[in-house]
């Protein structure tokens, strides 16, 4: 007979089709108002392949449990390295240009001008900056660790999402490239600062899909 044939169960046995295995006729739980399979016949019939296989499931779940700390580790080095270097701009730096006017040109972009924005505003983005690099280690937390309600590092987790998005899909778009032409910011920020924007939205949601 067919795979398919040897895989039909009998009329008092009940299916779930989504995994591909039978189950045992189970008794009601009382108390629940569901009826609840207590384990698998010694005569399953798994499925073997395909992602609601079991194997599938169990693949599915190694690979979250790999990615969501790899992600929120690459999340948070990258983070505090921006951080750093605006950080050192903060403090009046010009790295990794000569002056402060090759710096503009490379991070800002704008026309007309050759100074770096107050330093005041670079230490406010640099202690943001910060902040988002901890942000994915409070949603790797148990919930009876965390520091924070659930509800609000959602929510802060959506505004990162927001934020690094927005930034990244407005960077490419010609209004942008209008806005602040100047070279090599304008081919700096289509090759590199942009898409690294993305990826950190991108990144940000991946934690929050798999929270």
């Amino acid at each position: 007979s067919s795979a398919m044939d040897m895989c039909t169960p009998p009329k008092n046995v009940l299916v779930d089709t989504r995994v591909g295995y039978r189950r045992t006729p189970v008794k009601p739980v009382y108390g629940t108002g569901s009826r609840h399979a207590r384990g698998l016949s010694s005569d399953l019939c798994v499925q073997s392949n395909g992602p609601f296989s079991i194997r599938g499931i169990n693949q599915i779940k190694l690979e979250g449990t790999i990615m969501i700390p790899t992600i929120s580790v690459l999340l948070s080095l990258v983070l505090a390295v921006i951080a750093f270097i605006h950080a050192l701009w903060a403090t009046g730096s010009n790295w990794p240009r000569e002056n402060a006017e090759a710096l503009v040109k490379t991070v800002v972009g704008a026309p007309g001008r050759t100074q770096m924005p107050a330093r005041w505003q670079s230490a406010f983005v640099a202690l943001c900056l910060l902040t988002a690099s901890v942000w994915p280690f409070l949603l790797m937390l148990p919930q009876t660790f965390t520091i924070l309600p659930t509800a609000l590092i959602d929510l802060g987790t959506g505004a990162l999402v927001t934020v690094f998005l927005g930034r990244g899909l407005i960077g490419l778009t010609p209004w942008f490239r209008r806005l602040l032409p100047i070279e090599p910011f304008l081919s700096l920020n289509r090759t590199y600062y942009s898409p690294l924007c993305i990826a950190l939205g991108a990144g940000f949601l991946a934690l929050l899909v798999g929270r």
